[in-house]
């Protein structure tokens, strides 16, 4: 599956991730699988994953995150997650 990072707490670790379709998907930052340092992950980043059947605060969990284009990440400013804090 693909979509986009919907918002990430680098201090507790976890975030949301949104499909085209409009579903959600919860993530901890031990999914995350290329060499990204997961503190520089931010709300917009494109992403690959695969579907969870395990429910985590009634949302399906993804696991096995990539990020589409590892070089969009550098140089990137990073947005300040409110919602979650």
């Amino acid at each position: 599956m693909q979509g986009r990072i919907l918002w990430f707490n680098d201090r507790k670790g976890y975030g949301e991730i949104e499909c085209s379709k409009g579903e959600r998907f919860f993530f901890t930052y031990q999914e995350i699988k290329n060499q990204c340092d997961y503190k520089t992950i931010s709300a917009g980043l494109q992403v690959k994953f695969s579907k969870s059947r395990e429910l985590l605060f009634d949302t399906f969990r993804a696991k096995n995150i990539v990020e589409v284009d590892k070089a969009s990440v550098k140089g990137r400013v990073r947005e300040k997650e409110s919602r979650a804090s």
